[in-house]
């Protein structure tokens, strides 16, 4: 029976070793935590707002890949007040979603939203002003 070289057999095992490691290598399958963040977007924010007589409920919600850290509902009687003016009527930490109840004096008041990320820069989404008003019940 024939032999074959040692020197031929030690070559045609690394070729495998080589053929398998080339077919089995696939950058998408690396795990994410083992890579720095590429996260660069705040998060997408939906809000909704009831208002029945003087009682106000306001719902948020907010998604991220990163996941959210931080969700705040900030209010503030008057219309056209700065985000910097409101006050923080309820946070909601390491959750998607917030919500905020409370009866209301008559009146107009403005509302925003605020929601941070989990991602190394903290990506922040801060809502335009809205608007709700709150009446007398008769």
């Amino acid at each position: 029976m024939n032999k074959m070289p040692k020197k031929l057999i030690v070559i045609l095992i690394v070729l495998v070793i080589i053929i398998f490691l080339y077919f089995s290598y696939n950058p998408d399958k690396i795990d994410n935590v083992s890579r720095p963040s590429l996260d660069r977007d705040a998060p997408i924010v939906t809000d909704t707002l009831s208002v029945i007589i003087n009682q106000v409920t306001i719902n948020v919600l907010a998604e991220d890949i990163s996941g959210i850290s931080e969700i705040e509902i900030r209010v503030k009687r008057g219309r056209g007040i700065s985000f910097k003016d409101t006050e923080v009527v309820e946070s909601c930490k390491n959750i998607d979603s917030c919500s905020h109840i409370k009866i209301y004096p008559p009146g107009t008041y403005t509302y925003y939203i605020k929601a941070k990320d989990n991602s190394p820069s903290k990506n922040e989404f801060i809502s335009e002003a809205k608007f709700f008003g709150a009446i007398q019940p008769s």
